[in-house]
C-alpha cells in the first residue's frame, strides 16, 4: 500500500505531503516505520517548519542504518540523495543550536559527510527531482565546498547539473568560484574533464528541443532551454578556461 501511494505522489509531483508521516517516527518513539519506507518518503516531506536540525540529524542516522543493515536499491539511494539536497538547501536544518540556528553539519557532525560520500557513486536522479534544483542554491553549494572533499564536490556538480533543471543564480556564482579554486588546482584535470563531458551531454540534450525533454519531464516551461543553455554554456567556458590555464 505504501509503495502504491508513493507511486501516485511521484506521478503527481506532490511535495510536502509526507511531512507529518515521517516527522512522527523521527521526532518521537512513535510508529515503527521501516527504514526503507522513511527513506522513500523523505524527498516528499517538504522539510519545512515541522522539522529542525535535530530531526534532520535523526533522518541521517536512519539513512546510514539503511546502508549498513539492508541491501540498498537504486530507488532508495536516489531518495536519500534527493532528500539530502532538500535538507542542505534549508538553512534552518543546516544550522541549529538551541534557540538559534547555528549548527553546521559539515563540521559538527560525522553523519552528513558520510552521506555526501554516496554522491561519489553518481547514481542517476530521475527527470523530475525537486531536490536537484533546490540543491543548487548558494548556501547549499557552500556547504558542499566546506566538506573539503574534491571528489564529493565533483560528484555533487555532476548530479545537480542536468538538462532537467537550471541553477539558482546565487549557486551559479558559487559554482564558478569552486571551479576556479577547488577544481582549479594542479592535479584536478581529470575532474575537470569529467565535468566538461557532463556539460557537453547536457548541452546536447538541450539542443534536442523542449518537446523531446517534455516526454520525460512535462513540467518544463518555454524559458527552460534558453536559460539552462546560457548557464551550462557559461560553466563549460569557465571549466575550459581553468583547464587551459592549468
Amino acid at each position: 500500500m505504501a509503495d502504491a501511494f508513493l507511486g501516485v505522489v511521484r506521478v503527481l509531483s506532490v511535495w510536502g505531503v509526507m511531512g507529518d508521516l515521517i516527522a512522527t517516527p523521527l521526532n518521537e518513539a512513535g510508529p515503527d516505520f521501516p527504514n526503507r519506507l522513511i527513506m522513500l518518503m523523505s524527498p516528499y516531506a517538504g522539510w519545512g517548519s515541522r522539522f529542525d536540525g535535530n530531526t534532520a540529524a535523526r533522518w541521517a542516522q536512519v539513512a546510514l542504518a539503511v546502508t549498513y543493515a539492508e541491501e540498498v536499491t537504486e530507488e532508495v539511494r536516489q531518495s536519500v540523495i534527493d532528500a539530502l539536497l532538500h535538507i542542505v538547501s534549508n538553512n534552518c536544518l543546516i544550522s541549529y543550536n538551541g534557540c538559534s540556528f547555528t549548527f553546521n553539519f559539515s563540521r559538527a557532525s560525522p553523519i552528513l559527510p558520510e552521506l555526501w560520500a554516496w554522491l561519489k557513486e553518481q547514481p542517476p536522479l530521475p527527470p523530475i527531482c525537486s531536490g536537484r534544483m533546490m540543491g543548487t542554491q548558494a548556501h547549499a553549494v557552500r556547504r558542499v565546498r566546506e566538506l573539503g572533499d574534491v571528489e564529493i564536490l565533483k560528484s555533487y556538480l555532476f548530479l545537480v547539473w542536468s538538462e532537467w533543471n537550471g541553477i539558482d543564480q546565487g549557486g551559479f556564482t558559487e559554482m564558478c568560484a569552486a571551479i576556479g579554486k577547488e577544481l582549479g588546482r594542479n592535479g584536478m584535470g581529470c575532474h575537470r574533464e569529467v565535468l566538461i563531458t557532463r556539460l557537453d551531454h547536457i548541452l546536447g540534450q538541450l539542443d534536442s528541443g523542449l518537446e523531446h525533454l517534455r516526454k520525460q519531464n512535462p513540467t518544463l516551461d518555454e524559458d527552460h532551454i534558453p536559460t539552462a543553455r546560457k548557464q551550462y554554456g557559461k560553466l563549460r567556458d569557465v571549466l575550459v578556461g581553468v583547464n587551459e590555464e592549468a
